[in-house]
């Protein structure tokens, strides 16, 4: 079993807040900053995904490389 997300390279975190009661995380191994949030794993997969191709698109309107995953 493993407690983390992976999508094109990218590693994200899985975290539970049982204050706000949801699912939270963040990529990591990068320099840019990238968290989501969902109330269900299925959820939280996608949101995750979608968290990625933003940053990779925001990225290409911008001209600038994305940040790549320490090694």
């Amino acid at each position: 079993m493993k407690n983390y997300l992976e999508y094109k390279g990218y590693i994200g975190t899985v975290e539970f807040s049982a204050e706000d009661n949801c699912l939270f995380g963040k990529v990591i191994g990068i320099n840019d900053l990238i968290s989501f949030e969902a109330q269900e794993v299925s959820e939280l997969k996608e949101v995750f995904e979608e968290a990625v191709n933003d940053c990779l698109e925001s990225c290409k309107e911008l001209g600038k490389q994305p940040s790549k995953t320490f090694r």
